[in-house]
């Protein structure tokens, strides 16, 4: 996204080729045929190898986990129980392919994967160390969002507005009504698009006014990320979303910048890593928008 350099570890490799580390990684699996999720961890992006990728959990096969199969076995448990917080008999793992990473890089592992089945009820847990965020992604969603590595925003100007802008998609939760659920609607609307599995909550602003006394609350704002499905084709009954796209991220969050009401210091922490998840950010501002905006709204 604006650099394609590889990341430390992933260089070309120009001498001989090194030789790859046995490792073991597990695909945890969740739901059915209709509502298949895998697991998929973030890594910390201050790693030395794939910083900031969203990969399967797992690690190197250490000198404790014996040798051959059980030792890869052992070692996927361990990793999974490590970076997502999630218990698997080593022995329930089932066998799934082979990876080895190409001669042609640095740092190379020899990886044995394994499926796993997760409890409907499973809660990932990622340690915060090596591993800095989780999520439930259906292999679609997944490989969409690996090729794209953007952020979906939607254009809109509503009546007040002088000028139209981008925003998350997003608006106020009515009375009565979950916030999963009002994430789900604004979805819909303002993009076309259906909300798959459960969003997750990234982190909440609290938007402070100035007033003649003390300060008063003017809003609180959930952003949450999700998996998406189906075709752009917004339906906003206010008329007020003109399109929707999928934005390449530091485009995206430059025309996030340009909108005087918002600020996108939460969002980039989050994205990078350094923010920890659910946590509540306070804003403080003189005046209300300009140009009106939304609240939370998958990223």
């Amino acid at each position: 996204m604006g650099d394609d350099k590889p990341g430390p570890g992933e260089e070309l490799n120009l001498g001989p080729p090194t030789t790859p580390r046995p490792a073991a990684s597990v695909i945890v699996l969740r739901g059915d045929g209709a509502t298949l999720e895998v697991l998929l961890v973030k890594r910390n992006p201050n790693a030395r190898f794939m910083g900031g990728a969203w990969v399967f959990p797992g690690g190197a096969i250490g000198p404790g986990d014996g040798e051959g199969e059980p030792a890869q076995r052992a070692a996927g448990a361990r990793e999974l129980a490590e970076e997502a917080g999630l218990e698997a008999d080593p022995e329930s793992l089932v066998p799934f392919s082979r990876w080895i990473t190409p001669e042609q890089v640095t740092i190379r592992y020899d990886t044995y994967f394994f499926l796993h089945r997760a409890d409907a009820a499973a809660e990932p847990q990622v340690d915060g160390g090596e591993v800095v965020d989780h999520g439930w992604f259906t292999p679609e969603a997944a490989l969409t969002a690996h090729r794209e590595g953007r952020i979906l925003l939607v254009e809109q100007q509503g009546p007040q507005d002088v000028a139209p802008s981008w925003a998350l998609p997003g608006g106020q939760v009515v009375a009565g009504e979950a916030l999963a659920e009002a994430v789900r609607r604004e979805l819909s609307e303002e993009t076309g698009l259906d909300l798959v599995g459960e969003p997750r909550l990234t982190f909440v602003v609290q938007v402070l006014r100035a007033a003649a006394a003390d300060e008063m609350v003017e809003g609180v704002a959930f952003t949450f990320a999700c998996a998406v499905s189906g075709i752009i084709q917004p339906r906003d009954p206010d008329g007020d979303v003109l399109r929707a796209a999928w934005i390449e991220e530091e485009d995206a969050l430059n025309r996030l910048d340009a909108l005087a009401w918002y600020d996108t210091a939460p969002l980039r922490a989050w994205l990078s890593g350094n923010g920890e998840t659910a946590r509540m950010h306070t804003v403080r501002r003189s005046a209300p928008p300009t140009n009106g905006g939304s609240g939370s709204a998958p990223a």
